[in-house]
């Protein structure tokens, strides 16, 4: 979405930093559902209005991804879509090394990519 949008790499880079393993390998929502919405919400700060605006749509919008992202995959909690205990430092390592997250992960981080620009291009009042 950085390249697609134009977002600032630098400020995408930080922002993303703690969303691997469902924020901080907690394991809740998957990261790549969590920076799905942060693209969202700089998307629509895009439009140069003000937040109050836009924060119904934003809700909105992130809702269906949300949706359509577990209806794909079945659930939106990374220990449900990984299938291992980040808690453990030795299960992580074991997944990390396994290159399951090189499979899936980027499965994922790809599906929201691709969903949130088709969407886009379905709707042109969101540009």
């Amino acid at each position: 979405m950085q390249e697609t949008w134009g977002f600032p790499w630098e400020e995408i880079c930080w922002a993303a930093l703690p969303l691997g393993g469902g924020i901080g390998r907690s394991q809740s929502i998957c990261g790549a559902v969590n920076g799905g919405a942060i693209a969202i919400g700089m998307r629509l700060g895009q439009r140069g209005v003000s937040r109050n605006e836009l924060v119904e749509e934003a809700r909105e919008q992130a809702k269906e991804m949300v949706q359509c992202f577990q209806e794909t995959f079945g659930h939106v909690d990374c220990r449900v879509l990984t299938g291992h205990d980040f808690s453990d430092p030795e299960e992580y390592q074991r997944w990390h090394d396994s290159g399951l997250r090189e499979e899936r992960c980027v499965k994922y981080v790809g599906f929201v990519a691709k969903y949130l620009v088709e969407r886009e291009q379905e709707r042109p009042e969101l540009s």
